[in-house]
């Protein structure tokens, strides 16, 4: 029996996205433990050619390393299901393609005058998650996977992202992670 149209997109979906969601939720997921041992600033504390910080007080190297090792351990997943080990290539990919889109979008907010967590939609959803594809269709990694990069595949991608984002975020909120709720 064949698998319904929308449960064979979700699971296209879910392959070729997951490990990118996985990268964006790290840096929140090890935020306690990051400000334990604390934090080194992406942009240093240097300020843009407009007197404000160029990515913000929230974008440190360790939240990058721990997007792309946390991505890294979960692509082993899909390495023990499928018998590829080129998946964790993949999940490298989708990290430094996520915290790129996401330092991105801190640029953007930095010079609209938006706080660090103040909230962007719906950039704060789709930069980490644009940036990601754009990185896995470039490097041909998805190729080595069969992941497949549709326009399909990148609507499911975005409605996802939309709908998961502003719900891990609620959550992060209530725990006691994060500073808004969105």
């Amino acid at each position: 029996m064949e698998a319904s149209p929308l449960i064979t997109a979700v699971v296209k979906t879910t392959r070729a996205y997951a490990l990118a969601m996985v990268a964006n939720a790290a840096p929140v997921m090890v935020k306690p433990i990051i400000d334990r041992v604390g934090r080194h600033r992406v942009d240093f504390g240097r300020k843009a050619w407009d007197g404000r910080d160029v990515f913000g007080k929230n974008k440190s190297w360790e939240g990058i390393a721990a997007a792309i090792i946390i991505s890294v351990l979960a692509s082993t997943i899909f390495v023990y299901l499928e018998k590829n080990p080129w998946w964790v290539t993949y999940g490298f990919v989708s990290a430094v393609g996520t915290m790129c889109g996401d330092l991105l979008n801190s640029f953007i907010k930095r010079r609209l005058s938006l706080g660090p967590g103040e909230c962007f939609i719906p950039c704060d959803q789709l930069s980490f998650l644009l940036v990601a594809h754009a990185f896995i269709y470039l490097t041909g990694v998805y190729a080595l996977v069969g992941v497949e990069l549709s326009a399909r595949v990148l609507a499911f991608g975005i409605v996802a992202s939309l709908f998961l984002h502003l719900l891990t975020n609620l959550i992060a909120y209530v725990v006691g992670l994060k500073d808004v709720p969105c």
